[in-house]
């Protein structure tokens, strides 16, 4: 497997992530950025994604912070007005262009599929 550093634009594919690194870096961010991205630009299911974690505390944190982030991300798209977004998001929202509708109605069903 190749590694690399993420970023938040790095190219995605469906297929095998895994992201290794320490306490305190980050790694949930990144994974609910991953989850996000999957569903609104490669428009998978949230059925088709898989997260691993070790522990049951550490699972429902991660299911909890994903759904959230899921949410956010649908409503920052539907948004018309400026708003002051994270990075994150702010790359997400120019990235989505003209694709945004679509991203947002994905995203939702998301929602609405995730448990």
């Amino acid at each position: 497997m190749k590694r690399q550093p993420y970023h938040d634009r790095i190219p995605i594919d469906p297929g095998l992530t895994v992201i290794e690194a320490s306490a305190g870096t980050g790694k949930t961010h990144q994974i609910t950025n991953l989850v996000v991205r999957l569903i609104a630009e490669k428009g998978m299911a949230v059925r088709e994604i898989v997260v691993v974690t070790f522990t049951r505390a550490a699972t429902a944190e991660l299911r909890d912070r994903i759904r959230t982030r899921i949410q956010i991300i649908a409503s920052a798209l539907e948004l018309t007005t400026e708003t002051q977004p994270d990075t994150a998001t702010a790359s997400l929202l120019a990235t989505a262009g003209e694709q945004r509708v679509d991203w947002a109605v994905r995203l939702r069903a998301a929602i609405r599929d995730f448990d």
